[in-house]
C-alpha cells in the first residue's frame, strides 16, 4: 500500500475543486492511502471559510452598489450635447 501525506494548501485546492487541484489529485496513486497531520481540517475549514465570507461579500456588493456610471453623473452617448442637461445638474454651454 501507498502512503501519501496531504498537505493543508493541497487539501484546500483539491476540495475547492481548483485547476490546481485537480492536478494535485491526479498525483494521488490509485489505491493510495492518504495521510494528514493533525491540524490539517483545522486549516483547511479555515481557509474555505475565508473565501466563502470574500466571495459572498464580493456578491453582495456588487449586487446593492448602484451603477458608477450613473453615480459619476456620465449619460448615454446618444444624448445630444445640445439637449437640455438633466434635472439638478449645472452644465453650461
Amino acid at each position: 500500500m501507498t502512503f501519501v501525506v496531504i498537505d493543508a494548501s493541497a487539501g484546500v485546492e483539491i476540495v475547492a475543486d481548483t485547476r490546481r487541484g485537480r492536478a494535485l489529485a491526479r498525483l494521488v496513486p490509485a489505491g493510495s492511502e492518504g495521510w494528514v497531520p493533525e491540524h490539517f481540517y483545522a486549516e483547511v475549514l479555515a481557509v474555505l471559510r475565508r473565501r466563502f465570507l470574500i466571495e459572498r461579500r464580493i456578491t453582495e456588493r456588487a449586487a446593492s452598489a448602484p451603477s458608477p456610471v450613473s453615480t459619476h453623473g456620465i449619460f448615454a452617448a446618444r444624448r445630444s450635447r445640445r439637449s437640455s442637461p438633466p434635472p439638478g445638474s449645472t452644465a453650461t454651454t
